[in-house]
Formats: structure tokens, sequence, C-alpha cells
């Protein structure tokens, strides 16, 4: 008798290796070599670019964050007329809501 505690079963999918289709098995495609390569390649290049850019994004926060110490350090916030650093955050960053909506 199953009890609700126990864990479940992983899941088999026996049945992938019978799949027919009007009582045939399927067979494997055949391999277009050229599409096969442009398609990796595509692949390659967009991995690639994401790579890059995260670079260039841990880049970008380091620079923010020399330049955010110079301006609490310079008080530089008060050229816009604010009260202090922590209303330049709230400004420039503004704190969203992390509480689930429902």
């Amino acid at each position: 008798m199953p009890s609700s505690f126990a864990a479940p079963e992983p899941a088999t999918f026996d049945w992938l290796d019978t799949l027919t289709t009007n009582g045939r098995l399927l067979v494997a495609p055949e391999l277009n070599r050229r599409r096969a390569l442009v398609v990796l390649s595509k692949i390659d290049q967009i991995l690639a670019w994401e790579k890059a850019a995260d670079q260039e994004k841990d880049v970008r926060f380091v620079e923010l964050g020399r330049y955010l110490c110079e301006v609490r350090a310079g008080q530089y916030w008060r050229l816009d007329n604010l009260k202090s650093f922590d209303e330049f955050l709230r400004r420039g960053f503004p704190i969203r809501d992390a509480r689930p909506t429902t």
C-alpha cells in the first residue's frame, strides 16, 4: 500500500524506445551535415555573445560602484539639491517590493 509520505518513484520512459508512426518504427533523420554545422555555429555564437555580455555587465557594475563611492565621498549628491546620499540612491535606484503579489 503506497504511503502518502513516501517519495514518488522516478518516471520511466520505456515507451520512448517503441515510438511508432502508422505501425512503423521511427528512424533517425538523415544527418544534414551542412545544416548541422550552421546550427551548431549559431549556438556557439549566441553562447559567446552571452558570455561577453555577462563580462561587460560585471565590468560596468564595478565601474558603477567606483562612481557611487566617489559621489558619496565627494558629496556630489548636493549638486542636485538632495539632502543625503541615501536620497540620491533612492532617486537613482528605486526599491522594488520583493514580496510576491497575490
